[in-house]
């Protein structure tokens, strides 16, 4: 078993810059331009987070899943600090 998890790390990078907040899970960017973000809803399971960035507008929602058990150590609570600074409401779904 620690062995199947120790081989199934995926690495994933959370990065947040002046504009953007730049998510990279399995070789796939996802960008989401901090000033279209309403709100983040946390969807805290027992594997992970369902994080869903509500944007203004049409654009919708992003969806990202994080994976706590097959993940690598990743930025995620240093991009949650971020969000809060950046005055953006978090809601535990």
């Amino acid at each position: 078993m620690w062995s199947a998890v120790k081989l199934s790390k995926q690495i994933s990078t959370w990065e947040v810059d002046n504009s953007n907040i730049s998510i990279t899970k399995f070789g796939k960017a996802t960008t989401i331009p901090i000033a279209d973000i309403s709100y983040l809803k946390n969807h805290i399971r027992s594997g992970g987070n369902l994080l869903a960035f509500h944007t203004k507008g049409k654009s919708g929602t992003v969806r990202v899943w994080r994976n706590k058990i097959f993940a690598s150590n990743d930025q995620f609570d240093d991009l949650i600090q971020v969000i809060k600074e950046l005055g953006i409401d978090i809601v535990i779904g």
